[in-house]
């Protein structure tokens, strides 16, 4: 169970699984948008259908989490 977090300074890979990693951040910064990806609020510059970009990387939304995110942007 390895996660790869992605920041300004770079790729960092942390023995984790994505639940654990996702109860220990902050709730009103960070959002699960698909089984593979959370993302920082603040650093979603575009919104598709369904996906994000973030820092002009596209990032997958999935079905189940598109409903979340876009009630926590106040897009519904």
């Amino acid at each position: 169970d390895y996660v790869n977090i992605y920041t300004m300074d770079g790729r960092h890979t942390l023995l984790a699984t994505m639940k654990s990693l996702e109860s220990k951040l902050p709730a009103k910064d960070f959002i699960r948008i698909h089984r593979s990806f959370i993302v920082r609020l603040d650093r979603i510059s575009e919104i598709e259908e369904n996906s994000v970009s973030v820092n002009g990387k596209s990032i997958p939304v999935s079905r189940s989490h598109r409903e979340d995110l876009f009630s926590r942007l106040k897009l519904l």
